[in-house]
């Protein structure tokens, strides 16, 4: 699965969301312990191409044969907080590991 969402700058307490706090918005999204996300701000080649600060996060959800792995891109605007979500069974990580990679290098955001 591919979903791209567009997120308030603010968490529901008022906070700025900001690579430090990502973690505790992704388990709260997805229903998981904070500890079992993890984030990545070295992604310099995103933040070039979305022109924007680009944080990541790396999770599972799901359990037994409803595993799934999940890497989501985070971009940073001043309006808005973009996240970008992949998906995958995973059973099925390996065979799509170059196929994600393409899809997020390949998205292009466009404000109107």
């Amino acid at each position: 699965a591919l979903v791209v969402e567009r997120l308030p700058v603010e968490n529901d307490d008022g906070e700025l969301v900001t690579p430090e706090n990502l973690g505790a918005l992704v388990a709260l999204f997805e229903g998981i312990d904070e500890d079992d996300v993890a984030i990545s701000t070295d992604l310099d080649n995103f933040a070039e191409l979305y022109t924007y600060p680009v944080a990541g996060a790396e999770y599972q959800t799901g359990e037994n044969e409803d595993t799934r792995d999940c890497v989501d891109l985070y971009i940073f605007t001043d309006s808005w907080l973009f996240r970008i979500h992949v998906s995958v069974a995973a059973d099925y990580t390996d065979d799509y590991k170059d196929m994600v990679g393409e899809w997020l290098t390949h998205l292009e955001l466009v404000e109107r």
